[in-house]
């Protein structure tokens, strides 16, 4: 909370960790499926639509914005991935 700033919600800050684990745990799991790849994307595309559009309303700090561009790159990756053939997620 140093770089983002207080919370008074904490167990949503505790909500959004664990379901960001959970979602990074099926991505690390061996199996490969197309199911993975649109779990991948449409979570980046979540973080990215908060991280902007409440950092622009001024309710969140701007180093979201940070989180933001690390998303895009992950969704551009995986995107990258599956129209050139390479399959590891």
């Amino acid at each position: 909370m140093m770089l983002t700033g207080e919370k008074t919600d904490i167990w949503l800050v505790k909500m959004v960790g664990l379901l960001s684990v959970a979602i990074g745990l099926v991505l690390l799991n061996g199996r490969k499926s197309a199911d993975k790849k649109v779990l991948a994307i449409a979570a980046a595309l979540a973080f990215i639509v908060i991280d902007v559009y409440y950092t622009f309303q001024g309710i969140i700090s701007q180093i979201y914005l940070l989180d933001a561009a690390v998303q895009v790159f992950f969704a551009g990756w995986v995107v990258f991935i599956k129209s050139n053939g390479h399959n590891r997620l």
